[in-house]
């Protein structure tokens, strides 16, 4: 009995204990928001971030968009808008998410992760040379900003355009190399670029060290394991080809790239169970760049042409000229 009559007086006591928590840490989070956007802070966008920590991206999406149909203007809502682009990428809806982020990028309101996302994006179509732009434009607002710097350098490289803004960034990503601390985050991306660089001009056995370094830190970003993957694939280890490319497509599970290079490193071996699954893993970087990609699509009839599916071959082949004019489809092996 004591019990319950000392559980029946404390219960409302804990209900206001959590009630006032809750009214302190709203006072608090409008402190934050004044002190951060000059304004107070928007319910739906509140709940948005919670749902998007938690991973719900379509949840975040929702209340992104619900806060900015009823405050378009409020100082926070390029924030929103970056952070909804970030939520459509995942959720697949790429021309929504280019859209969002084009309109802060119009703006040129400071918020990486748009000029990243619409890159990437652009990258994902096989539009590689307009993604390079937007890494070029975001280094105008980023000055000293290494990681857009390491993936304008490789995107250039893929993109084979840039070539003088690239070097430059080239030859100061190399100065920092000998200067920065050891302990410095940027270091991988610097190596990762170098690395990049260095093996496309031909040094593949300093690229390799360049790119085996930033790797053993276990802080490397995706580009690290994709091209130490397409290399690995080269050399005719297609083993570790393979496992470096998985590890690449769990960075970046929309991206096609890891597709085709896998779907090219089944064709390599030419066995018939092989190529079968080089027409899956080319059929997955189709899907992904929703048939857009023109080097996906190249694979993806070479696979189907190793498997005898002239027919089908035949079909995709009609899909990229449609897709582009003949004289890019006779360059596009220059982007592998």
């Amino acid at each position: 009995m004591k019990f319950r009559l000392i559980a029946k007086i404390l219960r409302p006591l804990v209900a206001f204990k959590r009630k006032l928590t809750s009214i302190f840490s709203y006072i608090s989070t409008c402190l934050l928001w004044v002190r951060l956007w000059h304004g107070l802070p928007v319910t739906a966008w509140l709940k948005a971030a919670n749902f998007y920590k938690q991973g719900n991206f379509q949840a975040a999406a929702r209340y992104y968009r619900e806060g900015l149909a009823k405050y378009p203007s409020h100082p926070a809502s390029y924030s929103a808008r970056c952070d909804l682009s970030v939520c459509l990428e995942k959720l697949g809806y790429f021309e929504e998410a280019i859209e969002e982020a084009s309109f802060v990028i119009s703006l040129r309101y400071p918020l990486k992760d748009c000029y990243i996302i619409k890159s990437k994006l652009l990258s994902y179509r096989g539009e590689e040379v307009l993604a390079t732009e937007i890494l070029k434009i975001s280094l105008s607002v980023f000055v000293q900003d290494n990681e857009l710097k390491s993936k304008f350098i490789i995107q250039a490289l893929r993109s084979k355009s840039h070539e003088k803004d690239m070097l430059a960034c080239v030859q100061e990503l190399r100065f920092l190399k000998n200067t920065i601390n050891i302990n410095s985050e940027d270091l991988v991306y610097i190596e990762t670029a170098l690395g990049a660089y260095e093996i496309d001009r031909g040094d593949a056995v300093l690229g390799d060290s360049f790119l085996g370094r930033a790797l053993s830190t276990g802080e490397a970003p995706y580009e690290a394991y994709f091209i130490r993957g397409r290399q690995f694939r080269l050399y005719s280890k297609s083993i570790q080809a393979r496992e470096m490319l998985r590890r690449a497509s769990a960075f970046e599970p929309r991206d096609p790239l890891p597709f085709i290079e896998l779907s090219l490193s089944y064709l390599d071996l030419g066995e018939e169970q092989d190529i079968e699954w080089a027409v899956q893993a080319a059929e997955t970087a189709c899907k992904l760049s929703f048939w857009k990609n023109p080097e996906a699509l190249q694979v993806l009839i070479d696979a189907h042409s190793a498997n005898r599916q002239i027919e089908r071959a035949a079909i995709f082949s009609e899909l990229l000229e449609r897709l582009m004019p003949e004289n890019d489809i006779l360059n596009i092996g220059n982007l592998k």
